[in-house]
């Protein structure tokens, strides 16, 4: 048992980060309330018809990176889209404002199979006139910064930020985030000690890291864009056909050509492009800007500070 730590994972309004002992470490009593989150609208385990399994269980594998007595363990569905995943529910007295500044959550991941991780914020914006949403809007989504290596725990980083003035409910860690068709059956992953901290667990990354970030924002950066894409029954890829690696970076005002390939029964009919100062600001290419062999070239006035690329994917008939 790890008494030092407390079951707080509060952020405070002024910007300061989460210290080591803000954690959650599903030791705590009561545990914390889980379960599974599909984006998938037509996904079954938002219809009903599936339940799911994700509990706190003892932890199957103690070592020297992560000795802890309980985890969140959670099975990964072969009935579920590349972005499904563990759904952690924050009590009142947890949550937290998501700002436009980013902010790093970290997560201990351990789970058999490779593949990449991605961190959904669900919550609700907290101004006047916005009393009708629900509080399981999704208002960020990212790729880790780093992969979980298969086998052992692994500290795995997700960046986060919003539009500021949104208050989140739910934490959904996307374990893998890859097309459940490639598995020939369902795996089992375990997570722990969920805290925020800095951008990199590898010494000496993480403040230049945050550093650029910044300066990208204020149009005063290295000259290269961050781009990432979201991933939701389908995912937006280099023309080459190369994923978005955590981290990819693209010169700044230069065209970039992207491609959007749906997953099984689904096809890519929009892709909008998120940008701008805290990428406020959204373009939206139907199909009919696609060229023949379906990329789509980005302009270049719309590679500026951290983007966002969200493939439109449809369901076909």
């Amino acid at each position: 048992m790890r008494g030092n730590k407390t079951c707080t994972l509060l952020l405070a309004m002024a910007g300061c980060l989460a210290t080591e002992a803000q954690v959650i470490t599903f030791e705590e009593t009561p545990a914390p309330q889980v379960g599974v989150w599909d984006a998938w609208e037509s996904s079954p385990f938002r219809t009903g018809r599936l339940a799911g399994n994700c509990r706190v269980v003892d932890n199957p594998y103690p070592d020297a990176g992560n000795p802890s007595a309980r985890v969140l363990g959670c099975q990964r569905s072969l009935h579920g889209s590349n972005l499904y995943g563990a759904m952690v529910t924050l009590p009142p007295e947890m949550q937290f404002e998501l700002a436009p500044k980013e902010q790093y959550l970290h997560v201990r991941i351990h789970k058999p199979v490779a593949g990449r991780c991605l961190l959904m914020v669900l919550g609700k914006h907290t101004g006047e006139g916005w009393s009708h949403q629900s509080g399981d809007v999704v208002q960020s989504t990212r790729l880790a910064m780093n992969e979980a290596v298969p086998g052992e725990w692994t500290d795995v980083v997700f960046p986060m930020k919003g539009a500021g003035g949104i208050r989140a409910h739910s934490l959904v860690i996307v374990f893998d985030c890859e097309s459940p068709h490639r598995l020939d059956a369902p795996f089992v992953a375990y997570m722990d000690d969920i805290r925020l901290g800095v951008a990199s667990p590898q010494a000496g990354v993480a403040a230049p890291q945050a550093s650029r970030s910044a300066k990208a924002d204020a149009g005063q950066g290295d000259g290269m864009v961050l781009v990432t894409n979201s991933q939701r029954n389908g995912e937006v890829l280099l023309a080459d056909g190369r994923p978005f690696n955590a981290g990819y970076r693209h010169p700044q005002g230069k065209p970039l050509r992207v491609k959007g390939v749906g997953e099984q029964g689904f096809t890519c009919t929009a892709i909008i492009v998120h940008h701008g100062p805290g990428r406020t600001l959204s373009t939206t290419f139907g199909q009919a800007a696609f060229q023949p062999d379906g990329t789509l070239v980005i302009p270049g006035d719309l590679l500026t500070g951290d983007v966002l690329i969200e493939g439109v994917m449809t369901e076909r008939k």
